[in-house]
């Protein structure tokens, strides 16, 4: 009976203590004495950008003059800019080699530089930009002889643009590497 006794001590003790430790946690853990507290603002401001993420060169391929058919191809630019942001218009110049006596572009080629290629850009068809819809290919109107209007930028990641070639038929060029390059402007 004494050993009985003694293990009620110790487990009413045992109880006593978790008790008062369980106590000891709730009042420390709930209250844990003086707190001070305070708000912080954030803040930021967004900036109206418009940057040309990327460029797809147009490659046309081979262009063989004879087979009384011109060659076709098609480039591509990202466009990145702040949502909302207004754009006025997008365009690209005539290279650098443009032909004094037409509208049309030219690509250099062999000859010490005498011999050009002339090829013609257009816009895409079925462009919107406000909607993030870059167009397709081919297209009709013409780079250099119309801006392509814009509007509000849609945002988000960019979307792709595409830049519509054609080498006209019945070129009379020499066999060999021709070659250009234009910029693309976006007016804001």
């Amino acid at each position: 009976m004494h050993v009985i006794k003694k293990h009620k001590h110790v487990l009413f003790l045992l109880f006593l203590l978790a008790a008062g430790f369980a106590g000891w946690v709730h009042t420390h853990a709930c209250n844990p004495g003086s707190l001070s507290s305070g708000t912080m603002g954030v803040s930021t401001s967004v900036t109206n950008n418009c940057k040309i993420k990327s460029i797809t060169n147009l490659a046309f391929g081979s262009y063989d003059p004879t087979l009384g058919t011109g060659a076709i191809g098609s480039g591509t630019f990202t466009l990145l800019c702040t949502k909302g942001m207004p754009v006025t218009n997008i365009d690209i110049d005539k290279g650098q080699h443009p032909s004094t006596t037409s509208i049309k572009r030219q690509m250099q080629g062999p000859g010490s530089g005498t011999e050009v290629l002339q090829y013609d850009l257009y816009q895409p068809a079925n462009f919107d930009y406000s909607g993030g819809t870059g167009g397709t290919c081919p297209g009709t109107v013409l780079w250099g002889g119309a801006v392509l209007a814009a509007g509000s930028s849609p945002g988000g990641v960019g979307f792709s643009i595409p830049v519509c070639g054609k080498i006209p038929a019945g070129s009379n060029v020499s066999a060999g590497s021709y070659a250009d390059q234009v910029t693309i402007t976006v007016n804001f």
